[in-house]
């Protein structure tokens, strides 16, 4: 019992707590509440950040440590506790007669689910191809699990940053997609960065050669792989967005010289 409860609350402070923190701004990005992500009200949203977040990383820690329930009881019960108390901070927060988006916030809850199991689905196959063992032996120890977490984890916050960097003047996303070189660069560029992740994964399975180390240290060079590879892949879209801010200011510039001529 004892070692249940030193799982559930080491889960809880390194695995669970960061992945709600995520799953809420992923929503709250898409809800376009950025009053509270507003980073001059830190202080008071970090308060509002914490009633979804703790009580369901409790939650979830709780029921499977412990109470040791099934995985789609755990998962839906995280939801519709995460959801409830999403719209309560919504509600606690929102403008006189403003009407609460009940369906939007369930759809984006979902979203922001789906979008961190998809960035593991991408990260730890990899990495138990790299380290020959099978998931469930990874999922009974917290450090381990821990460990798998970061390069999605990585992945997660940078996404985030490039959401918020989306509703931007500069519009990041929408910027690649019309010009099509751009876009068919980045897709490329992408593409072979995760086809990189796989040719390692695959030469260091087939060649052996990190078996003769600890697991952990395993694990820590495939975590280390993957980390530097998503760093790559981010660091690649400073500079784009950069150029697009130049452009964006010079334009402006422009126009109102063009509208200060007209004027006079």
């Amino acid at each position: 019992m004892m070692h249940d409860i030193t799982n559930a609350l080491l889960n809880f402070l390194l695995v669970s707590v960061s992945e709600e923190f995520v799953w809420l701004l992923i929503t709250l990005i898409l809800l376009k509440r950025f009053d509270l992500l507003d980073k001059y009200r830190w202080k008071s949203n970090i308060l509002n950040f914490l009633i979804p977040i703790l009580p369901t990383a409790f939650y979830i820690n709780l029921s499977r440590y412990i109470l040791h329930m099934p995985r789609m009881i755990i998962l839906f019960g995280s939801i519709i506790m995460f959801y409830s108390l999403t719209l309560y901070i919504i509600k606690k927060n929102s403008f006189i007669d403003e009407k609460l988006p009940y369906l939007k916030t369930l759809l984006f809850v979902f979203i922001g689910i789906l979008i961190i199991a998809i960035t593991e689905v991408i990260y730890v196959p990899i990495i138990l191809h790299i380290i020959k063992q099978p998931i469930s032996g990874i999922n009974q120890n917290v450090l381990m699990n821990f460990m798998f977490s970061i390069p999605s984890r990585v992945f997660q916050i940078l996404f985030i940053v490039t959401m918020l960097y989306k509703y931007n003047e500069t519009k990041l996303f929408s910027n690649i997609v019309k010009d099509k070189v751009l876009l068919i660069t980045t897709v490329l560029f992408l593409s072979i960065i995760l086809l990189t992740m796989f040719v390692v994964a695959k030469m260091i399975y087939d060649y052996c050669l990190i078996q003769n180390y600890s697991l952990y240290i395993q694990i820590l060079i495939g975590v280390g792989i993957s980390t530097v590879l998503t760093l790559i892949t981010f660091f690649y879209l400073i500079p784009i967005n950069y150029l697009f801010n130049k452009l964006f200011l010079l334009n402006k510039s422009h126009q109102n010289m063009f509208d200060d001529d007209y004027i006079n």
